[in-house]
């Protein structure tokens, strides 16, 4: 009875005087009691308001989401995940999977998932195995697994975004811990399908006691590990998140400076912040990340100018991304001349390979797997999608879902009067 009465109170408090204050006030179980408002900071161990979604402009579409309990696919590096979509999008639909905080579930970020959804984008949150002791490097694997789920939610037929999918563009946002985690992933992305990446608050710490030898934990930043990063990256901080969380050398001004120049980069210092800053209640925020996920996932040059302002509430403003004649021919320079099926790689594989193909256009597109008979293996791709150079995995199952048996198997990829098709070795 005490605690029924302690929510009704808390309840009074938030509905009648709206004092964003009160979420300081908070334990730990009822800030996440209020987490449409409220999120535990595990860093300073006390509740921090975050606002509800009353205050985001969203864009123009309704969405929904779908979960594993509606047939996705149950990755094994991850727990659970959510995946949210637009309801009536026009255009081929391109992926964002998103990373939680330290300590913090998938829910944690519905508000950038949502925004992304209202936006036209595919977005799925994850819940990690361990969100307490997991690794960045753990994270960034558990998040390379959730993008092949979503990738094969464009060849599962009972899924309602069946041969909607792009499966081409992906970008990764992660926010604190998870900030660095997408770093992870994008240095571990061995068949190159991320297109961007944008860290929220971020954190990037490497576990090496060798390279850390002066940290009482083993953990650094180590600029050498960062020179593998080369997908374009978006990093929004506080001023003051030092003072929030510690971690000297390791938050977002050391991620931007230590990322190799030939990496496209921008960092958008938020004046007077904190480790909770980057929100998408805050409206220039949320439009540069928007502007940034058009920019490399839907090849909108018109966010160039967008992308370069100078935002109103920023203590640094760097980046190296340019709007030149190159940034302005983007389409014209990623756009293939011809229709080309290429060798799988690896080959031979076990269990994984990765299929590429070459659209000058967009079109109609069919990938199927066939066995020596002729009998079909598995559907990978059947419906339509936008112009560019394409892959996919094939994870040696059938369309049932089972593995298949050793073997020499055909992978055909047919577009308009296009057809070819090429052998590959799966070995056990």
């Amino acid at each position: 009875m005490r605690l029924i009465i302690k929510k009704i109170f808390i309840t009074i408090i938030f509905l009648l005087n709206k004092i964003y204050a009160d979420c300081s006030d908070l334990d730990y179980s009822d800030c996440l009691y209020w987490s449409s408002d409220c999120e535990w900071n595990e860093y300073t161990e006390t509740c921090q308001y975050i606002g509800g979604g009353d205050d985001i402009e969203y864009g123009p579409y309704e969405f929904t989401s779908i979960s594993e309990s509606d047939g996705m696919r149950d990755g094994p590096l991850y727990f659970d995940a959510e995946l949210y979509f637009p309801l009536n999008y026009p255009g081929m639909l391109k992926s964002i999977v998103l990373g939680a905080g330290h300590g913090d579930s998938g829910e944690s970020m519905y508000y950038w998932a949502s925004l992304f959804a209202s936006h036209g984008f595919i977005a799925a949150t994850i819940d990690y195995n361990d969100p307490i002791n997991e690794s960045h490097y753990q994270r960034g694997l558990a998040l390379l697994d959730l993008v092949e789920t979503v990738k094969q939610e464009n060849s599962r037929i009972s899924s309602p975004i069946f041969s909607l999918m792009d499966t081409s563009k992906f970008a990764l946002v992660g926010s604190s811990m998870s900030g660095g985690a997408i770093i992870e992933a994008a240095i571990s992305d061995s068949v190159g399908i991320l297109d961007a990446l944008i860290s929220l608050n971020p954190t990037v710490i490497f576990e090496d006691c060798d390279l850390c030898a002066g940290s009482e934990y083993c953990i650094c930043l180590v600029p050498a590990f960062l020179e593998e990063q080369d997908v374009p990256i978006m990093i929004i901080s506080g001023e003051n998140e030092i003072d929030d969380i510690g971690y000297e050398g390791m938050l977002g001004i050391d991620i931007y400076l230590n990322h190799p120049d030939m990496t496209t980069k921008l960092l958008y210092e938020i004046l007077d912040g904190g480790h909770s800053s980057a929100i998408p209640h805050v409206e220039p925020v949320r439009k540069k990340v928007i502007s940034w996920l058009n920019y490399y996932l839907n090849n909108d040059t018109t966010e160039c100018s967008q992308l370069l302002e100078e935002p109103g509430n920023i203590s640094q403003f760097l980046t190296n991304f340019e709007c030149g004649e190159e940034q302005l021919g983007f389409e014209e320079n990623f756009m293939p001349l011809d229709f080309a099926l290429h060798q799988n790689y690896p080959n031979p594989f076990n269990p994984i390979t990765t299929l590429r193909y070459d659209l000058p256009e967009d079109s109609f597109v069919n990938v199927t797997i066939y066995d020596m008979l002729g009998n079909v293996v598995k559907s990978l791709v059947n419906g339509k999608q936008s112009y560019g150079y394409k892959s996919i995995q094939w994870n040696a199952s059938n369309n049932q879902g089972k593995p298949v048996s050793a073997g020499v198997y055909i992978f055909s990829f047919q577009s308009g009067d296009f057809v070819d098709a090429k052998k590959m070795i799966l070995l056990k």
